[in-house]
C-alpha cells in the first residue's frame, strides 16, 4: 500500500503515471455507544474490500505510542477492546488487487479513531504514569483538557469518532465519486455495526484531506463534525447532524426527515443490511443556505452561529 506522504506527493505533483486523477474521500463515522464495542467502528473501512484485509495500528495511550500489525481487522478490534487508549491511527491493506467495492482504484485508506473521554476505552489522565518525557506530559495535558472541558459543560455522553480518508484514482467527476460513496454505504455497512447506532458524513477533496495521529488539519475544520459544535450539543449528535454535507448517514428517521425537508434537493437510500440505517445524498447544485434553513429541525447550532 502506498504511504500517505508518497501518495499525497503524487497527487499534487501530477505524475506521468496517472491513468485518471486522485481524490481523497473524507468519511466521518461516529457512535454514542460508551462501551468497548465502539472499537468495531474500525470494521467499516474494511468493508471497502470484498475480501478480508489486514491493517497496521499506531495507538496512543497513557502517553506512549505503540505500533502493531494484524492479519485481519477483526483481530485488531479484539485486541484494542482489551486496551485503554486515547487515539489510534490505522492503515488498511486494501490497495492493489481486485475486490474494491467502489468505482476507481484504491490507493490508500487511513483512519484516525478518537475515543470519547466518556467511553470505557478512554485512558484517563489520572491513571497515567507520573513524570515522563515532554511528549508524554503534553499528551497527558491534552487528555486532561478534554476531560475538564466535558466536566465543565456537564456532558456525560459524547461520541467517539473514526475519521478515515480513502484515496483513490478515478476518471469520474466528484459528483459521481460521492454517488458511489452513498451507494457503498447503503449496500455494504456491516450488520455488526447496527448496535452502534453509527452516523456521519462524507466529503471529497484533494491531498489536503488526510488524517494522522496527533494532528489537527486546519483545512478540514469547517467540515469536521466535532470541530465547531458546543460541547453541550454532543449528546444530541445522532438525533441531529452538525450541518449539511454532500453525503450523510445514520438512523432512518433522521435521514428520511432531512430527505422530506429537502424534497428534490436530496435522495434517500435505505440500507440493504440494517433495518434502521439510511443514507442522504444531496442533489448536485443544491443551494446550501436555503437547504440548511429547510432542514434546520434536523441540524444543530454550531459555535458562532445565531
Amino acid at each position: 500500500m502506498m504511504g500517505k506522504t508518497q501518495s499525497a506527493r503524487v497527487n499534487c505533483g501530477h505524475s506521468r503515471a496517472w491513468r485518471g486523477f486522485w481524490v481523497n474521500i473524507y468519511i466521518q463515522v461516529l457512535s454514542q455507544v460508551q462501551t468497548v464495542e465502539v472499537a468495531r467502528l474500525l470494521l467499516l473501512p474494511a468493508a471497502l474490500h470484498s475480501a478480508q484485509s489486514g491493517c497496521r495500528i499506531k495507538i496512543s495511550g497513557g502517553g506512549r505510542v505503540r505500533t502493531r500489525s494484524f492479519e485481519t481487522v477483526d483481530k485488531a478490534v479484539a485486541n484494542i477492546q482489551s486496551a485503554k487508549f486515547n487515539e489510534l491511527e490505522v492503515a488498511y491493506s486494501i490497495a492493489g488487487d481486485g475486490g474494491f467495492r467502489m468505482t476507481g482504484n484504491p490507493v490508500s485508506a487511513v483512519g484516525l479513531l478518537t475515543i470519547s473521554p466518556t467511553c470505557d476505552l478512554w485512558f484517563r489522565s489520572e491513571d497515567w504514569p507520573v513524570g515522563g518525557e515532554r511528549a508524554m506530559r503534553s499528551r497527558r495535558l491534552n487528555a486532561k483538557a478534554k476531560e475538564t472541558g466535558l466536566d465543565y459543560y456537564k456532558v456525560s455522553r459524547a461520541p467517539s469518532i473514526l475519521e478515515f480518508v480513502l484515496e483513490k484514482e478515478t476518471t469520474e467527476p466528484q459528483s459521481r465519486v460521492l454517488d458511489s460513496c452513498a451507494e457503498w454505504l447503503a449496500a455494504f455497512v456491516p450488520k455488526c455495526l447496527g448496535s452502534l447506532g453509527i452516523f456521519g458524513c462524507v466529503d471529497v477533496g484533494g491531498c489536503d484531506f488526510f488524517v494522522k495521529l496527533e494532528s489537527n488539519v486546519l483545512m478540514t475544520e469547517h467540515i469536521r463534525i466535532m470541530a465547531r459544535l458546543w460541547p453541550s450539543a454532543y449528546p444530541e449528535l445522532g438525533r441531529r447532524f452538525d450541518g449539511l454535507h454532500p453525503v450523510m448517514f445514520g438512523s432512518k428517521k433522521l435521514c428520511q426527515g432531512i430527505g422530506s425537508a429537502l424534497d428534490k434537493d436530496a435522495r434517500v437510500l435505505v440500507s440493504d443490511a440494517m433495518s434502521d440505517f439510511a443514507v442522504v445524498r444531496l442533489t448536485v447544485g443544491c443551494e446550501s443556505e436555503a437547504a440548511r434553513r429547510r432542514a434546520s429541525p434536523w441540524l444543530l447550532l454550531r459555535a458562532g452561529e445565531v
